[in-house]
């Protein structure tokens, strides 16, 4: 490895802008020490000195004087002595902050699609790609500190979804068993449902876990299945068909779609208006985000009303559950006993007689 490459590598582990518990700004003497501790073959033809160092980072600044600030290795301060500028306090800017790598981390730890030693040593290369600091900020990462997992599961989501992009590249069906959780034996697994063969259409991520959105042969509509419990996935060249869906392809919005399809319910998105208490909008911008549209004149001290669209079983679902909070108004004829269906099953169940 060249010296300056080494110089990089310590910077980016053991600098930052700021001082923090366990990085700071580095002197010269600082880079030279550690350049000894991590990279020990690398003064065995020729020691490693401060001069060499201090030369090594002049060459490195040189090289980078046309460079923007935001876009140079390495960063320093600079103050005059005996007239002449001196620099030091040096350290690197991360293309990814230990901030940003901790959110990434964090994703990993709380997904839905991988077990526990799957999401602790994907978290732990990621630790890799900083320093001290970030290790101390992810600490939860290494042994039992974050606990375990959502339930185990057997399927590689990850080669699962290579295999999916595979064949949408290749304009091919796929064909793969489709599992769902069950009581095996005497514990809750996974157990083979059916067989399926489609075209791949899209992948969302909604929750933490991927959903496929596919087509039947000679059919335009998709259909909804998660990544997580497909199994047996083979890629199928010899199936074809004529339908054409590139429009649908070519224009669909993956945050729209999450948007207008609450709990990732399919079925085509309907206008639906909503009275919601106000101590309750937050929830409700929880689901549909920049798609509100709030209604002329309907502003009151504790209610507003909203026009949004949605699918009429992920609509469904929203008003269960935020019952106390958001009411359904003019929902048609059908769409009301559904609504009634649905409270009279409730109802049956726990309605004490």
């Amino acid at each position: 490895m060249l010296l300056e490459q080494a110089i990089i590598e310590v910077l980016r582990k053991h600098s930052s802008e700021m001082k923090t518990r366990d990085t700071k700004p580095l002197k010269c003497t600082e880079i030279t020490k550690y350049l000894m501790r991590d990279f020990p073959d690398e003064h065995r033809d020729e020691p490693i000195t401060d001069k060499r160092v201090r030369n090594a980072l002049k060459k490195i600044i040189n090289s980078e004087l046309s460079k923007e600030d935001k876009d140079k290795s390495i960063r320093y301060t600079v103050y005059e002595r005996n007239g002449e500028e001196y620099k030091t306090g040096f350290w690197t800017p991360k293309n990814i902050s230990d901030v940003e790598l901790k959110y990434l981390i964090d994703s990993v730890m709380y997904s839905k699609i991988f077990d526990s030693e799957t999401a602790q040593d994907f978290a732990s290369r990621i630790q890799q790609m900083s320093g001290k600091n970030l290790h101390r900020m992810t600490s939860y990462v290494a042994g039992n500190l974050f606990g375990r997992q959502r339930l185990t599961i057997d399927v590689d989501v990850l080669e699962n979804m290579r295999l999916i992009m595979d064949a949408a590249g290749r304009d091919a069906f796929i064909s793969f068993n489709f599992n769902v959780y069950d009581v095996v034996g005497t514990k809750i697994g996974l157990k083979k449902k059916d067989s399926y063969t489609v075209k791949p259409i899209q992948i969302i991520l909604n929750d933490g876990r991927y959903f496929m959105l596919a087509r039947y042969q000679n059919n335009d509509k998709p259909y909804t299945f998660s990544v997580d419990l497909m199994s047996e996935i083979t890629i199928n060249n010899k199936i074809c068909d004529k339908v054409k869906t590139e429009n649908l392809e070519k224009n669909f919005n993956r945050a729209l779609y999450s948007l207008q399809h609450p709990y990732n319910m399919g079925g085509n998105p309907e206008h639906f208006k909503l009275r919601v208490k106000r101590d309750y909008l937050s929830r409700v911008v929880d689901v549909f985000s920049y798609e509100i549209e709030i209604i002329p004149n309907s502003i009151t001290e504790t209610t507003v009303d909203i026009k949004v669209r949605a699918s009429r079983e992920g609509m469904k679902r929203l008003l269960l559950f935020h019952y106390d909070g958001v009411e359904i108004l003019d929902p048609g004829d059908e769409f009301e006993e559904q609504l009634m269906e649905a409270v009279n099953a409730l109802c049956e169940k726990y309605l004490k007689k």
